[in-house]
């Protein structure tokens, strides 16, 4: 729901030219969105995709999966990553995403 609630208010209120890359993980949802603003949003056939896509990659997963998710994915230095993980903390994504610089929370 999260995610959700993130991409339409960045596709409804964004002036720039904004190009969102979705994960597949929530098939429908994604689609869904895709099919809002097609001009914006791309489905990316899976999460490294997504990462390998994007300049900033924001992580809305149960709190139970960020690590796994995280650590079966491979980022850059030029990575910014956005946190929407209500429980994890910063020290606890960093090692994951290393060796992304740049690691915030949202939540």
């Amino acid at each position: 729901a999260i995610t959700r609630h993130v991409v339409t208010g960045l596709c409804r209120y964004s002036t720039d030219d904004l190009a969102i890359v979705l994960s597949p993980r929530n098939a429908d949802s994604a689609a869904a969105l895709a099919a809002m603003w097609p001009d914006r949003i791309t489905v990316a056939q899976n999460n490294q995709e997504v990462v390998d896509m994007a300049n900033v990659v924001c992580v809305a997963v149960l709190p139970s999966q960020c690590q796994s998710v995280l650590r079966a994915l491979v980022f850059s230095a030029d990575h910014t990553v956005l946190s929407f993980v209500s429980t994890a903390n910063i020290a606890d994504i960093q090692p994951a995403v290393f060796p992304a610089a740049t690691v915030v929370r949202a939540i």
